[in-house]
């Protein structure tokens, strides 16, 4: 039996591609002409890549890459600047923080008491008179039970290193100004933590290891406790609370040099401050002091 023949498959095929081959032809004539010069400019650049000057054709202004220029070119719309213009307005944390204490002490100034027991001194500038004499006489919140001297010196501390006029003026903000008095600690507390170069123009914060040391003298000396015990019972128990939280913070730095344990004098301090339902920060304070306790039984 013959085989069948191939030869109508072979000119089926020829046939075919020439019909393509036509077909392209007729179609790539009519094409426009830039067109048709941008389609053979890219095959060769395809097969033989070559520098962009060397197939650059002479721009036209119908050609796109022209109009891409153009609006390269063109500026950026106001519009989108402003973003990055409110970005760098911010305004310094330091300098928002320095500025509320400016202003507190500055409605100090108007207050009939304080205008009354300070009339020629602003209440900025005795705040910078009273701290440069903490700072310089500190006290000494250790060694109190070998040392009867120390004991008596810190019972004594700030009636021998501040005025009777300075302790009567403190005592007439917190009699007089009760409703501040946790906003008025909280900034202070923040003003006191603040590192070294932030928001202090006339170099009057203590550093902060006179700050942990008068911490430490409130919460681990007789003569500290003291003085808190003469004080309201919601300023006393405000007052320690910040006490152990520079105490902690000084933990943290490694650097509780007098090595106050504050374990055992988190859960008392807790237990007073959830008696005092009044305090604006009380769920504040209860939720840090059972952080740093946990922290510490986890540690132990």
């Amino acid at each position: 039996m013959k085989k069948p023949s191939r030869l109508p498959w072979l000119i089926f095929l020829a046939l075919l591609v020439i019909g393509l081959g036509s077909g392209y032809y007729f179609y790539s004539h009519r094409q426009p002409p830039h067109q048709h010069r941008a389609a053979i400019q890219t095959a060769v650049e395809d097969e033989h890549p070559a520098s962009g000057a060397q197939l650059e054709e002479p721009s036209t202004p119908q050609e796109p890459a022209k109009i891409d220029e153009s609006e390269a070119e063109t500026p950026e719309p106001p519009e989108t600047e402003e973003p990055s213009n409110n970005a760098t307005a911010q305004p310094d944390p330091c300098e928002v923080l320095f500025s509320r204490l400016q202003n507190y002490f500055e409605y100090l100034d108007g207050t009939e008491y304080f205008q009354r027991l300070s009339p020629d001194v602003s209440a900025y500038e005795r705040l910078k008179v009273i701290l440069k004499k903490l700072i310089k006489h500190p006290p000494v919140p250790a060694e109190e039970a070998s040392d009867p001297r120390i004991l008596l010196a810190n019972l004594h501390h700030f009636f021998r290193t501040l005025k009777a006029q300075d302790l009567r003026l403190a005592s007439e903000i917190l009699t007089n100004e009760p409703d501040s008095m946790e906003d008025t600690f909280d900034m202070l507390f923040s003003w006191l933590m603040l590192p070294a170069p932030c928001a202090d123009p006339d170099s009057i914060r203590p550093s902060f290891q006179v700050t942990y040391t008068y911490a430490a003298f409130f919460v681990n000396t007789v003569g500290g406790r003291a003085y808190l015990f003469r004080r309201t019972p919601s300023v006393r128990v405000v007052v320690q609370y910040y006490a152990l939280m520079v105490i902690y913070e000084a933990d943290k730095r490694k650097n509780n040099t007098y090595g106050v344990d504050l374990l055992p004098l988190l859960t008392p301090l807790r237990n007073e401050i959830s008696r005092f339902d009044d305090l604006i920060f009380q769920q504040q304070y209860l939720t840090n002091l059972d952080r740093i306790e946990y922290e510490y039984r986890r540690l132990r």
